[in-house]
């Protein structure tokens, strides 16, 4: 997760999954959206903290998130 590729900032593999259902009849459209529904915990960057250089920094990605939605 770090331009350095410093070890602590290293992250495992890891599968997320993303689901979407929807029922459509003209003009509406109703859906049902699961994002990260296998709820794990993955960072998308890494950073050395200033002023403190033995500690990392990570920005994680949002956990299981699920979504209704409607158009018309």
């Amino acid at each position: 997760l770090e331009q350095t590729y410093n070890p602590d900032a290293q992250q495992d593999g890891f599968v997320k999954l993303d689901a979407r259902l929807a029922l459509q009849a003209d003009p509406f459209e109703f859906a049902i959206v699961g994002r990260n529904l296998t709820n794990r915990i993955t960072g998308n960057h890494a950073f050395g903290t200033p002023f403190a250089p033995t500690i990392i920094s990570k920005y994680n990605d949002p956990p299981r998130t699920i979504l209704l939605t409607a158009r018309i």
